[in-house]
């Protein structure tokens, strides 16, 4: 007993980064104590300048605090259990608030009557500014982690979700509790699923990785995201961070870019080739059949025709329609005005399907005209069930532009043949008057001088 006592007076003199104290129990006093020994460090590690004054322990005690401590004390001797408390005292010295950690242990007699306490202080204000710091920076984390608005996950080695954010749940539309407990593999569509097993592994192996997935919603519908992976430390264990954006409108849209390129190239080039088929010849039914042939197979046309304007009585004519099939007269006359009112007002018409009115295909007429000039009609008829998109519309104007120019030219072309044969019709008769006239001469020539 000698040998401990000596022991503990000898740890009591030495002590120095913390206080060993001894307090026995004294109903007396304000808190039941009496400071029997104390380490004289605790002037300064707390500051108490009378530290066999019991009652100056709790003196310094923050306010917040004191009550919680009080507490702690009585129900401690009351009970004969063990005091445990982390409180802020000040310390006049250095003039701040400082954290301490208190700690004793209840001692009996043989009797099995509670004598005193045996206890330890320790400063820990270090400690608890590196956890206000941890718990700062968990703060931080978290209000990021929850109001971002892309999805974070976090997976455990295995790739199952331990965490995740409410963006998670919105894109993924699962509740927190169905989408924690996850594997990655049940979000991820089953054709990109190599690409979880590459995340996991790229991530354990060199702490990153970045990539472009598709995944599914708790209905099924698939995601186009972009993914990026991290290693994160989770609760004191290693674990999979994974950072997720929905990038579906961002894929949408560039697929729908690359369909319209796709599409105006297609259109360019049936513009291409159709005016290459109308300028394959010079001939006007020729070069109409080429062209319209090109169209229909092109743009997927039951048929394609073209009425021109008479130029002496102004009436439309059907000129060629291909494939070549009869035409009603009844149909002919039905449509007739509506071509005379689309080539007056010099603008298309499309007439969608309406199998109300007994329109049961798209049809489009488009004037055909050339430096402001009126020469007929082109008529494209599209596929029963079908409707002509703008783009479509807009590549049969240009169409129309380009059969107006080739019609203009075979018309021109027609022209100059039929002035050639006229000029070459007008050159012969010369030819043949001077001939007769000639030949006439010398007739009466040798008349005159043949005897009589």
């Amino acid at each position: 007993l000698r040998e401990s006592e000596a022991n503990l007076r000898s740890l009591l003199e030495n002590a120095a980064n913390f206080v060993v104290y001894r307090v026995a129990i004294d109903a007396s006093t304000p808190y039941a104590g009496r400071v029997v020994m104390v380490s004289p460090s605790i002037k300064e590690i707390t500051g108490i300048s009378d530290p066999y004054r019991f009652e100056s322990w709790f003196e310094t005690i923050h306010p917040e605090d004191l009550p919680r401590a009080v507490e702690a004390n009585k129900r401690a001797w009351e009970r004969g259990e063990p005091y445990s408390q982390q409180v802020r005292v000040y310390h006049p010295q250095k003039e701040q608030w400082i954290w301490v950690h208190t700690a004793s242990t209840p001692v009996f007699d043989a009797q099995g009557n509670l004598t005193h306490f045996n206890g330890l202080i320790i400063d820990i204000t270090e400690q608890k500014r590196a956890e206000e710091e941890l718990e700062e920076r968990e703060a931080q984390f978290r209000g990021i982690f929850e109001s971002t608005s892309d999805a974070v996950l976090i997976f455990d080695f295995d790739g199952t979700i331990v965490e995740a954010n409410p963006a998670a749940c919105r894109i993924y539309g699962y509740t927190y509790e169905e989408l924690v407990g996850l594997s990655g593999k049940d979000i991820v569509h089953p054709d990109y699923c190599y690409l979880f097993e590459d995340y996991k592994r790229q991530v354990k192996a060199s702490g990153r990785f970045s990539a472009q997935s598709v995944d599914l919603r708790q209905d099924g519908t698939p995601i186009n995201v972009e993914v990026h992976g991290a290693s994160f430390s989770y609760k004191g264990k290693p674990h999979l961070l994974a950072a997720v954006r929905d990038v579906t409108e961002r894929v949408q849209a560039r697929q729908a870019l690359e369909q319209r390129v796709e599409e105006r190239t297609r259109e360019l080039q049936t513009l291409l080739d159709v005016t290459a088929a109308a300028s394959s010849s010079l001939e006007l039914d020729e070069m109409l059949s080429a062209a319209l042939d090109c169209l229909v197979a092109l743009v997927g046309a039951s048929r394609a025709g073209v009425m021109l304007l008479d130029g002496e009585s102004g009436e439309l004519e059907p000129r060629m329609l291909r494939p070549e099939q009869p035409i009603a007269a009844d149909d002919l006359a039905a449509i007739t005005p509506t071509c005379h009112a689309v080539i007056a007002g010099g603008e298309p018409l499309y007439v969608p399907p309406d199998p109300k009115k007994g329109f049961l295909e798209p049809g489009a007429l488009l004037p055909l005209r050339v430096r402001g000039q009126a020469l007929g009609i082109l008529v494209i008829i599209g596929p029963q069930g079908s409707a002509f998109s703008e783009g479509r519309l807009a590549l049969f104007e240009s169409i129309a532009d380009q059969l107006g120019v080739a019609i203009e030219n075979a018309r021109l072309y027609e022209q100059a043949e039929r002035s050639a044969v006229a000029a070459e019709r007008s050159r012969l008769a010369r030819d043949l008057h001077d001939a007769v006239t000639q030949t006439l001469f010398s007739a009466s020539l040798i008349a005159e001088v043949l005897p009589r």
